[in-house]
């Protein structure tokens, strides 16, 4: 019975390790952000949604460019598996 309930909670310590550094990260900020005046946290938070919006504008930018590579080079490949007939 021990071996089963050691088997439930038993953590992989690599991503034990893992939590516990991004969750030193995390506080750390936490402590920057306490320290941050009323207008600092204003344009701060601004900087963030300025931020997300470039990551977002970034992200439909690689979806748009992927779809124009594949169409690419499908038309590339019909192409030249047209001319390769000829």
């Amino acid at each position: 019975m021990g071996n089963v309930i050691e088997k439930i909670f038993r953590v992989d310590q690599h991503i034990l390790k893992k939590y516990v550094k991004e969750a030193k990260k995390v506080l750390s900020l936490a402590e920057e952000m306490k320290k941050l005046s009323d207008d600092q946290l204003r344009a701060k938070q601004q900087n963030l949604k300025t931020d997300l919006k470039k990551v977002k504008l970034f992200k439909i930018l690689k979806q748009k460019l992927l779809l124009f590579v594949e169409k690419l080079h499908a038309e590339s490949w019909a192409y030249i598996h047209l001319n390769a007939k000829s």
